[in-house]
């Protein structure tokens, strides 16, 4: 029986086509000291573990649509991301929330 491909190398092509386009959309990329467009997926994940981009928002971009994909989905990827911001509006709830619970 002929042994099936690795699907592996499609799907981080996927994940970095999605990577990529999800950088290109951040706000403040003209800022970043790393022109990620010329890095592989492998080389995007290992910059933001070293933290190259100087941009802890930009290292989570990049781990979660890293981890969360199996290859080229952007609906999956626009959850992912989403998901992200659900959870930092609740701690900027929680900020906002501090200041009137410590004048009671």
């Amino acid at each position: 029986m002929p042994r099936k491909a690795n699907p592996k190398p499609d799907a981080d092509k996927g994940k970095e086509k999605v990577i990529k386009a999800a950088l290109r959309a951040y706000s403040h990329n003209d800022l970043l000291p790393v022109e990620f467009e010329k890095l592989s997926l492998k080389q995007l994940v290992d910059a933001a573990k070293k933290n190259d981009f100087g941009d802890t928002l930009v290292d989570f971009i990049i781990f979660e649509l890293n981890e969360g994909l199996d290859g080229e989905d952007w609906d999956r990827a626009a959850e992912l991301i989403e998901r992200g911001k659900d959870d930092l509006d609740a701690v900027v709830g929680g900020l906002y929330a501090v200041p009137v619970a410590r004048k009671k």
